[in-house]
């Protein structure tokens, strides 16, 4: 029911979620509390019945399959019923949900018809014999009312499940968020076993201390949390044993695992953005150290290294023609303030003009 609460925003239960951003469009969750205009309060529990198996509403439109409604079809009448008298104690919300926004084609429900003669298909929860009671409640939560392969679970270009790649993760989640593959070679590797995964759907925290981030939170604060400890522990059973074998693996030592396994999108950006300020950080201070050795260097003269700077020191320019010599004298060692004196060797006098000062 987390999917109709928009808790980020602090919105009242079941008045609605949070808007989903997919390629066909915005997709807001409506409300589903007992008011009769706003919610479902107007609803029979005929309407109600045919609205979660079938994804059909009162007015016989077909519900866009963002409503996964699709894993609900093998529920029963009795479970229909119970679902129906809990949503009546919710207390009632007056405002409607906004509509969504979806431009065309898909604006269109008459097109779901297509979809649904190509995705809708009733899941498969009915027990198998031979195999232990906690793993046939686990394929029932799982395949059914926990809608595990929703979210990961890849779609095709029309929106549908990809069967080829059930639990293999999925990376485009609406928003932008990725839900990570839960095939059971990535649970062994990832650390998991029947009781830390049954702990961390109750927690949200995983074998290596970490916790869930994303929508996994949101699963765990408003849906897993409240389940029973035996219904947590099937779930484990049956997503680590799907063949129901009987025969769960060990997992991989959790000291040979890379340390980043398991981390959250969060962790993954806070650790990005770390070494991204600290490679920025090292970078500027060698461009700053690299500046200021490179302007020394070119504003450097080797006149500059007289140990008594207010000593002047010359240099012969040049002889001119007739006889005479051009000394340039640096006073105080700076070549920008300095005498020029042209004399003749036999002179009585130097004649000292000022011939330049920058």
């Amino acid at each position: 029911m987390s999917c109709h609460t928009n808790a980020a925003a602090k919105g009242l239960a079941l008045a609605g979620g949070a808007p989903l951003d997919t390629p066909f469009g915005i997709f807001v969750p409506p409300n589903i509390t007992p008011h009769p205009t706003a919610g479902i309060g107007g609803w029979t529990i005929q309407d109600f019945a045919k609205a979660v198996r079938q994804g059909v509403s009162p007015e016989g439109d077909p519900y866009y399959p963002v409503f996964t409604y699709s894993f609900y079809a093998g529920f029963t009448d009795q479970e229909i019923a119970d679902l129906w008298e809990a949503f009546r104690t919710v207390p009632p919300v007056a405002d409607a949900a906004p509509a969504h926004d979806v431009g065309f084609p898909f604006s269109f429900r008459s097109g779901l018809k297509l979809w649904r003669a190509a995705y809708l298909d009733a899941p498969e929860t009915d027990a198998l014999m031979g195999t232990s009671s906690p793993w046939n409640r686990g394929r029932l939560l799982v395949e059914g009312a926990a809608h595990c392969a929703a979210c990961h679970t890849g779609r095709t270009l029309a929106g549908g499940l990809d069967d080829s790649a059930r639990f293999a993760g999925n990376d485009s989640l609406p928003g932008g968020s990725k839900a990570p593959s839960i095939l059971v070679a990535d649970l062994l590797e990832g650390g998991w076993t029947v009781a830390n995964l049954a702990y961390a759907l109750q927690t949200g925290l995983l074998p290596n201390g970490d916790a869930f981030g994303g929508s996994m939170a949101e699963v765990v604060a408003e849906g897993t949390s409240y389940l029973t400890d035996a219904d947590r522990e099937a779930i484990a059973t049956y997503l680590l044993d799907p063949d129901g074998s009987g025969d769960i693996r060990n997992p991989l030592v959790l000291s040979r695992r890379p340390r980043w396994r398991g981390w959250t999108t969060r962790k993954w950006r806070w650790a990005m953005r770390t070494r991204v300020l600290a490679v920025a950080l090292a970078l500027g201070v060698f461009a700053l150290v690299g500046a200021f050795i490179w302007t020394t260097v070119r504003t450097l003269d080797p006149r500059d290294t007289v140990a008594d700077q207010s000593v002047p020191t010359a240099e012969v320019s040049e002889v001119l023609p007739d006889g005479r010599i051009d000394v340039q004298v640096y006073v105080l060692g700076n070549r920008d303030v300095r005498l020029e004196i042209q004399f003749t060797p036999d002179a009585d006098a130097i004649d000292l003009p000022l011939c330049g000062r920058t």
